[in-house]
């Protein structure tokens, strides 16, 4: 995992002319989950700053978002006016041709609605906000450390076996920081998915984004 993790970073470092599937290094525009005030999720593209919650995924263009957004409405029949793409006082357009159930009136309840958008957007999600992944490390008597905080990525690090800890703040004083973006999120996903690990360990995340 963590080999991944540092060739994705020295790719988008040094941009080899042969590697281009890693290389994107600005990714401007987010998919953020939000909640109005009726209880529905909603979807809203919006651009990427240090001071805000972790994004869904990211795109390196509004134009690319908004296209992503469009399909993820299509394929899970979510609501235009509840993800940002149809402006109206009354309902969206795909209702009126019945492509959806009616969230932007009210018409279909929201818990019904958010369990749909929830398994819309689950493979973008962490299976819990900020926890630790550890493994094996480079030696027998040691333990690698991968660490999520409130759905970023923070980076790796190494702790010798003997010691056990769980506790966060002692955790980071392993961990070597790396900087977040979709890419390492996603191969964290993925590996954690089809992979094995020794174990993970869940934080209460004390940092606010």
């Amino acid at each position: 995992l963590i080999a991944l993790l540092i060739e994705s970073e020295a790719i988008k470092a040094h941009s080899p002319k042969f590697n281009r599937a890693l290389r994107r290094k600005i990714l401007q525009y987010g998919l953020y989950k939000e909640y109005n005030e009726n209880g529905y999720i909603l979807l809203c593209i919006k651009k990427n700053v240090n001071n805000r919650s972790a994004p869904l995924t990211s795109f390196s263009s509004h134009t690319q978002a908004k296209a992503f957004l469009f399909q993820l409405v299509e394929v899970h029949t979510l609501c235009q006016k509840l993800c940002g793409l149809y402006k109206s006082g009354g309902a969206c357009f795909h209702h009126q041709v019945h492509q959806c159930h009616g969230a932007c009136i009210g018409k279909e309840p929201p818990d019904e609605y958010n369990n749909r958008i929830q398994k819309a957007i689950q493979p973008f999600m962490f299976d819990h906000e900020s926890f630790v992944v550890i493994d094996k490390g480079r030696t027998h008597d040691e333990k690698s450390l991968v660490m999520v905080e409130n759905n970023r990525y923070c980076g790796y690090g190494y702790i010798p076996e003997q010691e056990a800890i769980h506790h966060s703040s002692a955790l980071k004083n392993y961990i070597e920081y790396q900087p977040d973006n979709r890419d390492s999120r996603q191969i964290l996903r993925s590996f954690l998915r089809h992979k094995r690990v020794e174990r993970i360990i869940r934080l209460e995340a004390e940092t606010n984004y």
